[in-house]
């Protein structure tokens, strides 16, 4: 299954507010079984805590929310791309 990358600002959402569209989009995303992961500074740890944290504070929107949970953490320690595997195929939704 192709692995989706998704950064929060900027992406996700862009000065405190959450992208338009962007439920449907998920909901998409997670009904076809795409992989999703966040590639984003809010989430190197392995761990998705600051991330859902962070996202709270921009939306009190419960399903978008629940939405969020999907969404796999990742391990990164200098740049965002060691995410990323040998000829791995995959999509990055990133703002820079």
């Amino acid at each position: 299954m192709l692995k989706i990358y998704f950064d929060i600002n900027g992406v996700i959402e862009h000065r405190g507010t959450i992208a338009t569209g962007l439920k449907k989009f998920l909901c998409f995303l997670i009904t076809h079984k795409f992989d999703l992961f966040w590639l984003t500074t809010h989430c190197t740890n392995g761990k998705t805590d600051t991330a859902l944290s962070y996202l709270k504070t921009i939306t009190n929107d419960q399903d978008l929310l629940k939405l969020f949970e999907v969404i796999k953490p990742t391990t990164w320690e200098f740049i965002k791309p060691e995410v990323f595997g040998k000829n791995e195929e995959c999509l990055w939704y990133e703002d820079k």
